[in-house]
């Protein structure tokens, strides 16, 4: 039952990695884009505390729940975009699941709907209740040839703004015992 667990955990944050948003213009310098994610935390020891839609990490992880910082940096080193980060909730589920996975939701088929693949989300986090919590954030960033990515102090994630266009400006950060 765990194993099938972390293999379903393990498929979903394969899935919010890849997240699928709206297309830029094309642009040779973004304007106005908008910055979304999920960061997940899986940790079957414990570090997990709360229900689907309001859970943080404690101990080691502590810093992880809604309201962490968010900064996005440019070039230079410049702060270009900051974000609010919160609670995956019933109120903006519909959100996540656009935000994450697009017109082709986690692994939904092509007779399935929006609706479906929101039921399948709130599942898959309240069957991980304790193990697992998701967060969702969003920040409007300045132009920029290149994007540093950073949620409180657990290191960045990098990317030129081509690999952000293609990403169409959504990223996933994981932590924990994978």
């Amino acid at each position: 039952m765990i194993g099938l667990a972390v293999v379903v955990l393990v498929a979903g944050i394969g899935i919010a990695a890849t997240l699928l948003l709206g297309a830029n213009s094309g642009d040779e310098k973004a304007s106005g884009d908008t910055l979304r994610g999920t960061a997940i935390l899986f940790d079957p020891d414990g570090s997990v505390e709360g229900s689907w839609d309001d859970c943080k990490g404690t101990g080691g992880y502590s810093d992880f729940g809604e309201g962490m910082r968010l900064s996005v940096k440019g070039k230079s080193d410049e702060i270009v975009g900051t974000g609010n980060v919160v609670n995956v909730t019933e109120a903006n589920l519909e959100d996540v699941v656009r935000a994450d996975w697009g017109s082709n939701a986690i692994g939904l088929t092509e007779k399935e709907d929006l609706a479906a693949a929101v039921d399948e989300l709130r599942d898959f986090l309240e069957s991980g209740e304790g193990l697992l919590c998701l967060l969702y954030f969003e920040a409007d960033i300045e132009p920029s040839t290149y994007y540093s990515v950073e949620l409180a102090d657990r290191g960045d994630l990098s990317y030129s703004q081509d690999e952000l266009r293609k990403k169409e400006f959504a990223v996933g950060f994981s932590l924990g015992d994978f």
